[in-house]
């Protein structure tokens, strides 16, 4: 039996040929979407991008994948110089990798696309705030937006809003090449609309908390108090619920640290009279601890627990779009 001459089609003829099949039909054709939105404006490369390199009409040099630390294609061999890529525009990166293909490739035709962008760095907002949350943001939003978003600000906060942008995390354009930035806000210009920065991902914002006093041993409550302004001793006690039946008035220390080293300071309330200048003005990270009847005066500082601070990796993700 005879047959016709064998047509021998090798991998990247296919490739070439559904190359030119699919530019074709799209054409003529109208493009529909399936549950997918609409795509919006080109964007550059995101570091945590997973970026997709096409050579036409080739499979060997096909590449996907991330980028490096410094921000180039991460192992992506063009025979000659690393291909970088941070915050540069797709069809950029496209024409360097052409470039640097033509010293083995005749007329390489590039095309590279971001297809994840779900890994890129997320804002976090933490501190004085009721939840702190981080916000994966796909839209232009500010600062005061994300505050509303971890349900506004607790009464512990210190009155400034610190905003830290790590080195080449977001491509904004205001931001020098490289180079970690620091900002502060104001709680009352946020408030009243005179500054409200613009958040990009990978900023950490935190709103201060104010220093503690630490109220301890015979009070009601014992408890942290932030230091939001001027407190003296009555005033804390009074906060906290004065002293239990237990509580000996004439037994109250103030341990307030200097450095390496611990002062101890010892009143009788009964001698005090509250807003008077023998009434003691307290100062950041002071441990007031009221003596209970038969109980000995302390010489030592005492042991307070600070509760520790939840990982960002483990807060509540919000996403912005």
């Amino acid at each position: 039996m005879t047959f016709g001459p064998v047509l021998t089609i090798t991998r990247s003829a296919i490739k070439a040929l559904a190359f030119v099949a699919a530019t074709s039909v799209v054409a003529i054709l109208p493009v529909y979407s399936f549950g997918q939105t609409e795509p919006g404006p080109q964007e550059p490369i995101f570091p945590g991008d997973v970026v997709d390199v096409d050579i036409v009409g080739s499979f060997d040099f096909d590449w996907r994948g991330r980028l490096d630390p410094e921000g180039f294609l991460a192992g992506f061999n063009t025979y000659g110089d690393a291909i970088f890529a941070r915050c540069r525009m797709p069809e950029d990166v496209a024409r360097d990798i052409e470039r640097a293909l033509s010293k083995i490739l005749r007329e390489p035709k590039a095309v590279v696309t971001v297809v994840d962008r779900s890994n890129r760095a997320v804002a976090v907002v933490d501190g004085a705030v009721r939840s702190p949350t981080r916000f994966q943001i796909k839209r232009p939003v500010k600062l005061r937006e994300l505050i509303v978003g971890t349900g506004g600000i607790t009464d512990d906060a210190a009155g400034r809003i610190s905003i830290f942008r790590p080195k080449a995390a977001s491509c904004r354009p205001d931001t020098e090449e490289g180079a970690p930035e620091i900002a502060f806000v104001s709680i009352a210009d946020l408030m009243s609309g005179r500054s409200d920065p613009e958040i990009a991902g990978g900023d950490l914002v935190s709103v201060e908390r104010a220093s503690p006093v630490y109220l301890i041993g015979g009070i009601a409550n014992p408890r942290s108090i932030p230091l939001t302004g001027k407190l003296t001793l009555t005033q804390a006690i009074a906060s906290a619920g004065g002293l239990t039946k237990e509580g000996r008035q004439d037994d109250v220390s103030i341990f307030r640290r200097n450095g390496s080293e611990v002062s101890i300071m010892r009143f009788d309330l009964g001698r005090i009279v509250p807003g008077s200048p023998e009434d003691p003005v307290l100062q950041s990270f002071d441990i007031v601890d009221i003596g209970v009847k038969g109980g000995l005066p302390k010489r030592v500082p005492p042991v307070v627990n600070v509760s520790s601070r939840q990982g960002n990796d483990q807060l509540p993700l919000s996403i912005i779009e």
